[in-house]
């Protein structure tokens, strides 16, 4: 939705309040599942100043190791975090102060990352940077 209401013009955006580099996670089952890819970037190219792509991205983006269950699976931690590793280099590689996802099991999955990994992202929901930018007109 947020994208149409981008499009309609019904959300008026102020790009600027989010002006650190932006990366995006695509979540698996968005992403590859259901072929949610150019919306998330619509709205990143309207709601931040620096958007940045990880690569590889969209469809071919490397998963964040949570899906499937494994995040609330205790006993695979261990398997869990190694697998973010993948995901840690590749935000690392973008050289991003933000990490916005979809996709509350990736939102806590990368969140585990960055800490086990000492990233220094911050990783944020697309709706958190959306609300931030949106410019409230006074009646």
């Amino acid at each position: 939705m947020q994208a149409k209401y981008i499009r309609e013009g019904r959300l008026k955006l102020d790009p600027t309040v989010n002006s650190k580099r932006v990366t995006y996670h695509d979540p698996c089952n968005q992403a590859r599942q259901g072929g949610v890819i150019h919306e998330p970037r619509y709205i990143l190219r309207h709601t931040v100043v620096d958007f940045v792509e990880m690569e590889p991205h969209g469809a071919e983006n490397f998963c964040c190791g949570g899906g499937g269950g494994m995040l609330s699976m205790t006993e695979f931690a261990k398997e869990r975090i190694a697998a973010g590793k993948v995901k840690a280099d590749q935000i690392l590689a973008t050289g991003a102060e933000i990490v916005a996802t979809s996709c509350h099991n990736c939102l806590d999955q990368l969140d585990e990352i960055r800490r086990h990994y000492k990233l220094k992202v911050k990783v944020q929901n697309l709706s958190e940077l959306t609300a931030a930018a949106i410019v409230w007109e006074k009646k």
